[in-house]
């Protein structure tokens, strides 16, 4: 079994999230917490863009994604 230091086991309460941009976030558990709430969760489906979408389909311009950055 492997003994973990104190800066992993502070480091396994944090969720991690890939950004395109940023690389892995460590998020503290409040974080994800507010990031869980359905007010937060409704910027999923706001567009960042407006109608550049239509030109860019492939451009992932939402809300969330630049709230998370």
């Amino acid at each position: 079994m492997q003994q973990l230091g104190i800066s992993e086991i502070a480091m396994e309460k944090f969720k991690v999230f890939q950004d395109s941009i940023h690389g892995p976030m460590h998020l503290h558990p409040v974080s994800v917490r507010l990031i869980d709430t359905p007010e937060f969760q409704r910027l999923r489906n706001l567009k960042q863009l407006g109608f550049c979408y239509w030109v860019f389909p492939a451009a992932c311009h939402h809300r969330f994604e630049h709230s998370l950055g």
